[in-house]
């Protein structure tokens, strides 16, 4: 996977600015800061690129990129550009860095709308792809003199300002001018809308005065060549880059082709070997390997602390409740529970990149149903069909008590909601033995589903 980012011979060979031992002293300074992720080599050259060179202003700089990624996860996380909702933003709005530089050696980040229809616009997920996009240039092609952010407005409607979350925007400015390893040197807005007061009210106060100085509102194309030569852009606009459409499924096919690229970003520098140094410093925690602890860091949005959390409470439990994890051979006991019902992982996921855990019985005859062998197996969406009161009768609260304590707070996964469909006549009964041991957030997305239609809303019925 390294191998399709840049090689960093090439860049100490095009900036004589760049001194081996300045990477050296930055790399041993983050390997000794307890809070930080490891970085290679690459990272520290971009950081330091991005900091002109000076190490304390780089070494706030990735202290702030890594706290920010803690603080705000969900831009680095569901960066799959063949999910769902990466190729529903990616149809709506184009980005791309554009290979011809300015004269003065800027890179341009060129943002445009290719659909005014706002319905589907999530401003997460557009912010999830520039980030992306510029990332993917920065560790492929290497740091520019600076970066011109191009932003064609001609496509936007009132819709989408709708849908603009002032803390999200806030976040995100944040990240562009204090944490991510570039030169930002000008925004540049061109083709304005009518509302466009509404939209520079928006972002005007997360903007610093140096930002601020260098941010346009192009009411001419001419104006915009000022900044942004004619020959930099697309054909589109009368330049020598490719065609929009061209660049566009250019673009597409290279985050879709780098998915591996972000993969290594989220578990590489999300410090897995921090976490495996501080669980073998736990003298009653087992010594866990290197994807266990990336399935923990995942399941906690690559917080630390909470991740160490997890997997003292995962570990505690195997402990206080090691009959879920003993005797678990298909072969034996385990036979009876897998004929009477069906626990699987759908291959395919929902719009949101959810994985689906399904469970239905598949026998109304509750005798040979043991909660316990139940767990086992179930390791959420519920076919409540063959279920009978014989089976509501065997459920056992302390065992259901401690099942949702570890499904919740030690197990490494995401669990983003509950759905039962196929509802029992005693569904009331069911649903007391449940609710009690369910936190806040997990009862708010409970579901129970009585007409399917509103079920294939959450789940796409293929």
């Amino acid at each position: 996977m390294t191998s399709a980012l840049i090689d960093v011979k090439i860049l100490y060979d095009k900036d004589k600015c760049l001194k081996k031992e300045d990477v050296d002293n930055l790399l041993e300074w983050a390997s000794k800061q307890q809070h930080l992720p490891k970085i290679n080599e690459l990272q520290a050259i971009l950081f330091l690129h991005s900091c002109y060179y000076r190490q304390e202003f780089t070494k706030t700089t990735v202290d702030t990129f890594f706290t920010f990624k803690t603080l705000c996860p969900d831009m680095f996380t569901n960066r799959n550009a063949s999910s769902n909702s990466m190729q529903i933003i990616m149809g709506l709005s184009f980005v791309t860095v554009l290979s011809k530089k300015t004269p003065e050696g800027y890179s341009i980040i060129f943002i445009k709308f290719v659909n005014s229809n706002s319905d589907n616009f999530n401003l997460l997920d557009q912010l999830r792809y520039v980030n992306m996009v510029c990332m993917l240039h920065l560790y492929q092609e290497g740091p520019s003199n600076g970066y011109l952010i191009l932003v064609d407005l001609k496509e936007m409607t009132f819709g989408h300002v709708l849908k603009l979350r002032p803390l999200l925007a806030k976040h995100f400015f944040y990240y562009l001018q204090e944490a991510m390893p570039v030169r930002l040197k000008g925004i540049h807005f061109f083709n304005p809308v009518p509302f466009m007061d509404k939209i520079l009210a928006l972002i005007k106060p997360f903007l610093k005065k140096e930002i601020l100085d260098a941010l346009h509102v192009h009411e001419t194309f001419n104006d915009l060549t000022k900044f942004a030569p004619q020959e930099c852009l697309p054909v589109d606009y009368g330049g020598s880059e490719e065609t929009i459409a061209h660049l566009h499924e250019k673009i597409r096919n290279r985050l879709t082709e780098n998915i591996a690229v972000f993969d290594w970003e989220e578990t590489l520098t999300e410090d897995v070997d921090y976490l495996l140094e501080w669980t073998n410093k736990q003298q009653h925690l087992p010594k866990i390997n290197e994807l266990q602890a990336i399935l923990f860091l995942h399941s906690c949005y690559y917080r630390q602390e909470l991740a160490k959390t997890t997997i003292d409470n995962f570990f505690t439990f195997k402990t206080l409740c090691s009959d879920m994890f003993t005797n678990r051979n298909p072969s034996t006991s385990m036979h009876k529970i897998l004929e009477h019902s069906l626990v699987t992982i759908f291959p395919k996921k929902t719009p949101e990149d959810c994985s689906i855990i399904f469970i239905k019985f598949v026998d109304s005859n509750s005798d040979n149903f043991n909660l316990l062998d139940e767990l086992k197996y179930i390791y959420q969406y519920v076919d409540l069909k063959e279920m009978s009161f014989g089976h509501v009768v065997k459920i056992r609260p302390l065992l259901t008590k401690n099942f949702f304590y570890y499904l919740q707070e030690a197990m490494p996964v995401r669990l983003k909601g509950i759905h039962f469909f196929n509802p029992v006549p005693f569904m009331d009964t069911f649903l007391s033995l449940v609710k009690p041991f369910l936190k806040k957030e997990m009862l708010d997305t409970l579901y129970i589903m009585v007409d399917q239609k509103k079920l294939q809303h959450i789940c796409i019925k293929k």
